[in-house]
């Protein structure tokens, strides 16, 4: 049965809420900054952070909307909304029918269930706030705390608790969605060679489950291009790939050397085993996008990754947590 988060009692919450209320295209929303970074959450869309804004270079990190912002409905498609932002995927990707350990059989929607609700907000000041939701399908709670540090450094940390009489497999998705230029670049630390690709990827041959090379492959008109870069115009397709082995992955870069702006977002706990790579060039976004995703399982789907063995399972009464952060420097700077 679905809860209420117990929002603001003390008066110095209700104050601080007060003091970072905006509004965002009509939604109420709330706004944390620092001397560098800005960020804008709409909680009554699934606490999507609709921007994270560098005033240094007056440069915004996401993609914008380009369609009016809506609440969903829970099952709601994910495609007929607008894809700009940064959501939270809770328990799959791809919609699927997902059978528990007791027998009982859900058929979970379109990249989960926590983005169409609203999440209610639990404490908040000028660099810092805490939401959370609780779970449809499965009884459990996730919270997520937004907090600016250091000035340029941003933490978003996640506690995930069941309250389910059963264990149950999730896959949690980071869906951040970064806009990407032709000149823009990833880097890996440790620096990896391939990665594993989530679905065919046409015009190459290369195939779902295989593995590619993150050097430069061969069109099968014979002409070579970089996966890895965005804009080229022989090679413009949606792709999703994934490091499958639980490995020593720990950060990911990206570099607007044009802009003289660069992030590097790094993870820690023992919950994220595994990252995802979506690119976009065009296919379902008028930008360039670049959509690196630390994540508890892969591929997309929980059923899949249920009968694979690599979906995250949480204990009754057992609570995870886990932590991304985000660094924003100057191009070539540490």
């Amino acid at each position: 049965m679905k809860k209420d988060c117990v929002i603001f009692s003390p008066s110095l919450y209700v104050r601080k809420l007060r003091d970072i209320l905006v509004t965002w295209q009509g939604f109420e929303s709330l706004q944390i900054e620092s001397q560098v970074l800005r960020l804008v959450t709409v909680p009554e869309l699934g606490g999507k952070i609709v921007s994270i804004f560098d005033k240094r270079r007056d440069y915004e990190w996401l993609v914008s909307p380009t369609r009016p912002l809506r609440p969903a409905s829970w099952g709601s498609r994910f495609s007929d909304y607008d894809l700009s932002g940064w959501d939270e995927m809770f328990p799959t990707i791809n919609a699927c029918e997902f059978v528990g350990v007791d027998g009982t059989r859900y058929n979970l929607p379109d990249h989960g269930e926590l983005w169409t609700q609203a999440w209610a907000t639990t404490s908040a000041d000028d660099t810092a706030l805490s939401m959370c939701a609780y779970g449809v399908f499965q009884s459990y709670k996730l919270e997520r705390r937004l907090e600016i540090t250091d000035a340029d450094t941003l933490y978003l940390d996640y506690t995930l608790t069941s309250q389910a009489e059963h264990p149950f497999p999730f896959i949690w998705v980071a869906h951040p969605l970064f806009r990407a230029f032709p000149e823009s670049r990833l880097s890996f630390t440790p620096p990896i060679a391939e990665m594993m690709l989530a679905s065919a990827l046409p015009r190459t041959g290369f195939q779902q489950g295989q593995n590619v090379s993150l050097a430069t492959i061969v069109l099968e008109t014979g002409e070579k291009v970089d996966i890895l870069r965005v804009g080229q115009p022989t090679f413009t397709h949606s792709r999703k790939f994934y490091v499958p082995k639980e490995d020593s992955l720990h950060s990911v870069g990206i570099e607007h050397p044009q802009l003289n702006t660069a992030l590097d977002l790094s993870w820690s706990g023992d919950s994220i085993r595994y990252f995802g790579l979506w690119i976009d060039e065009g296919a379902r976004s008028r930008e360039y996008v670049l959509a690196p995703e630390p994540c508890t399982g892969f591929y997309d789907d929980l059923r899949f990754a249920q009968l694979q063995g690599t979906a995250a399972v949480i204990q009754p009464g057992q609570v995870l947590t886990w932590t991304l952060r985000l660094r924003f420097n100057s191009w070539g700077k540490p």
